[in-house]
């Protein structure tokens, strides 16, 4: 789906650790709102950029196969950038602060 949404869609993986039970990656994604609509938002040309967003991912492992996935996902910042309207403001307030290290 990701592709057919965002065509030139670039995944940057910039870290990975695991255990012998838990798999932890950070990655990075950019990409154009082009290809077919997403969450109902129709393609415009939107540019998406996760460049200093930071994307976490933690896997579970079992018997040496991934099993369970959870994430962490700045969907208020996406959202924004995709110019979605109407967003409640304590959302738009929390994605408008700079991220900081």
């Amino acid at each position: 789906m990701i592709y057919q949404c965002f065509p030139d869609a670039k995944f940057v993986m910039h870290d990975v650790f695991s255990t012998t039970e838990r798999v932890v990656t950070r990655w990075t994604w950019t990409s154009t709102l082009t290809g077919a609509p997403i969450l109902g938002i129709e393609a415009k040309g939107q540019k998406i950029g996760f460049a200093v967003i930071e994307v976490i991912d933690v896997r579970s492992v079992r018997d040496g196969q991934l099993q369970e996935h959870w994430d962490q996902f700045d969907w208020p910042r996406a959202l924004i950038q995709l110019r979605v309207t109407g967003l409640p403001q304590p959302f738009v307030d929390v994605a408008a602060k700079p991220v900081t290290r």
